[in-house]
């Protein structure tokens, strides 16, 4: 398994969080997309997400698209964060402990 988390700031906190009907089908479209996990942080006006891809490519592919940079513009994204991990070599233990992606 791929992730890709990722978190940020927006200087369009509430526009964001009113497009996320919208954002989410959109997000269904991503070619390799498994799931994705949204995450929020009213406090700090934090938005992000865990993304589960099927390949490495796909992950990469999204994480470097033109449309990942649009919608940094248009959300006025600041303070971007990411990290990707293959989980192949924990999966197991991953199990033992319930993980969702594993049940």
């Amino acid at each position: 398994m791929y992730l890709l988390i990722m978190q940020f700031r927006t200087g369009k906190y509430r526009q964001l969080l009113n497009d996320l009907d919208e954002l989410a089908e959109w997000m269904n479209a991503v070619p390799g997309l498994q799931s994705k996990t949204w995450l929020e942080d009213a406090d700090s006006s934090r938005i992000g997400g865990i993304y589960h891809f099927d390949t490495l490519k796909h992950l990469l592919d999204y994480k470097n698209s033109d449309d990942l940079h649009r919608f940094r513009q248009t959300y006025d994204v600041t303070d971007y964060q990411e990290s990707c991990f293959n989980t192949q070599e924990v999966d197991a233990a991953s199990a033992v402990n319930r993980s969702p992606y594993f049940t």
